[in-house]
C-alpha cells in the first residue's frame, strides 16, 4: 500500500478549537487539558490551544476531548510548526 509522506508537524501535536462566543480563559483551557490527560503547549485565546499527547492513546484522548462539546468545537493536527 502506498503511503504519502508525513506532514511536517511534531508527533502528537494537535489544535483544540474552542466554541465561538464562549468565555474560554487560560484556567478553563488548562482544566480541560488536565482532565483529558493532554499537555498544553500553547494557548491562543479565545479560539484555540495547542496540545501534545501520545498518539498511541489518540482514540481515548479524542473521546475525552469531545466530551466537552460546550467548549470544544473540533480537534485537528497542528500543521503550523511555529504556532507554539
Amino acid at each position: 500500500m502506498h503511503q504519502e509522506p508525513r506532514e511536517p508537524y511534531a508527533k502528537g501535536q494537535y489544535i483544540v478549537w474552542f466554541v465561538k462566543d464562549k468565555e474560554i480563559d487560560a484556567d478553563l483551557a488548562q482544566e480541560i487539558c488536565d482532565n483529558c490527560g493532554v499537555t498544553m503547549a500553547g494557548i491562543h485565546l479565545p479560539e484555540r490551544c495547542v496540545v501534545l499527547f501520545d498518539e498511541a492513546n489518540a482514540d481515548e484522548v479524542m473521546e475525552k476531548l469531545y466530551a466537552w462539546p460546550e467548549y470544544i468545537r473540533s480537534v485537528s493536527r497542528n500543521h503550523y510548526l511555529r504556532l507554539c
